[in-house]
């Protein structure tokens, strides 16, 4: 299985209020905001119910590619760009709240899932708990960048980056420089995005690795100091990289080829935003 890059962050959103959550992002990106949910349940012939619960028909915004139904909507004064917030989970929800436990036998439900309807309300609850919020802008029908948001964390997307782990590994940890320049112009991005939302610093991670959870779904339930404090300490605490340093630091990074055994073995860059240019990389490598 390809192993892919997650890029963490944190931010300083209001988590817990949807609502004050959108009129954040279309202040901090001066843009118009819907928040919208995607569902693989035709829910047209619950529509009257659905509306009677402040839930807005399907319709043609610019920029719209996911299939489902817009639940509310933000703008902003001339606004050039809408922000879209996907809530995965607010179905499950939605149907707990109409139907309580005797949503988990509820016909289109059950065709989607399991004949097992206390199998399928323990996946209700489930993913009604741990829901995470994924924004999207969209240029044409693409993505042009999103973002994954859960208590105190962003998982960044931008179509700029590649996302496979070697995409980065490569680069930081075998001086395979192909793609540097466009690395250095994804990185400012992912730098502007994350001082915007509130953070500081990000962690570059592979998604499936031996070492921690945080990546592969472990931070949407974690406090940006427990990510930290995880990131920073046990096996760690010797083998988290620096990314900057590794790539303009001669001396740190001839260590870290030392300490290095397997591809496995740091599978966590940090990056802590400061300067890289191309010509300290390039002196780095006595060029």
């Amino acid at each position: 299985m390809a192993t892919n890059l997650k890029i963490i962050a944190h931010h300083n959103l209001p988590y817990t209020d949807v609502k004050v959550i959108m009129k954040e992002l279309s202040d901090r990106f001066e843009t118009n905001v819907y928040y919208v949910f995607p569902s693989y349940i035709n829910l047209d012939e619950y529509l009257s119910t659905i509306v009677s619960k402040g839930l807005i028909n399907p319709f043609e915004v610019e920029g719209y590619e996911v299939e489902g139904y817009i639940i509310d909507a933000y703008t902003f004064p001339n606004a050039k760009k809408n922000l879209f917030i996907c809530d995965e989970d607010y179905m499950y929800t939605f149907l707990l709240e109409q139907f309580g436990d005797k949503a988990a036998e509820w016909t289109p439900f059950m065709k989607n899932w399991t004949n097992d309807p206390k199998l399928n309300l323990e996946v209700l609850k489930d993913f009604s708990a741990d829901r995470c919020y994924m924004i999207a802008q969209y240029e044409g029908e693409s993505i042009d960048f999103g973002l994954t948001i859960s208590i105190e964390s962003l998982d960044i997307l931008t179509r700029s980056l590649n996302v496979r782990w070697w995409f980065v590994y490569d680069m930081v940890m075998e001086q395979d420089y192909t793609y540097l320049t466009n690395f250095l112009e994804a990185r400012e991005f992912i730098i502007e995005m994350t001082q915007l939302l509130g953070g500081d610093k990000a962690y570059y991670i592979a998604d499936s690795n031996s070492h921690t959870g945080i990546g592969q779904g472990d931070e949407w339930t974690m406090t940006w100091q427990e990510i930290e404090n995880e990131l920073h300490s046990g096996y760690f605490a010797k083998n988290l990289v620096n990314l900057r340093l590794a790539l303009t630091d001669a001396a740190y990074f001839v260590n870290l080829q030392a300490n290095k055994k397997t591809t496995d073995d740091h599978p966590v860059f940090y990056d802590d935003f400061g300067d890289i240019k191309l010509e300290d990389v390039l002196l780095h490598l006595g060029k």
